[in-house]
């Protein structure tokens, strides 16, 4: 039962990462060309993050 409900929450958080990585886009083009700012680095990019980048 504890594997089944991990392997749920791990699914709704892999698709709430693809759902969002269309405004993240956005967010970046947005702060380059209207605020001269780099992007924000991915969820994997983040030091000590334990998401990988696929």
């Amino acid at each position: 039962q504890t594997e089944e409900s991990m392997s749920r929450k791990l699914s709704a958080a892999s698709r709430l990462h693809e759902d969002y990585r269309p405004l993240k886009s956005e967010v970046d083009l947005l702060r380059r060309q209207c605020l001269g700012l780099e992007r924000l680095p991915d969820l994997h990019e983040e030091e000590g993050s334990p998401i990988t980048p696929e």
